[in-house]
């Protein structure tokens, strides 16, 4: 059950949230390639950013024993 909370709270963490939405880009990104036409350019790929955890996110982890 603690593990479960602890998810949780990891899903509110700026980088997860990045992965998500990158991950959601290319999953959309995919659904238009199958409908353009074969002569139809690809999408351009999505920017990414890269995003730290903040001091304050890793202070309440713990560390393994």
């Amino acid at each position: 059950m603690e593990a479960v909370e602890k998810i949780g709270t990891f899903a509110n963490e700026p980088y997860v949230q990045q992965m998500m939405r990158e991950a959601a880009q290319q999953a959309v990104a995919n659904q238009h390639a199958l409908a353009l036409p074969s002569n139809a350019p690809p999408p351009a790929p999505a920017t990414t950013q890269t995003v730290f955890p903040s001091a304050q996110s890793l202070a309440g982890i713990q560390a393994a024993a």
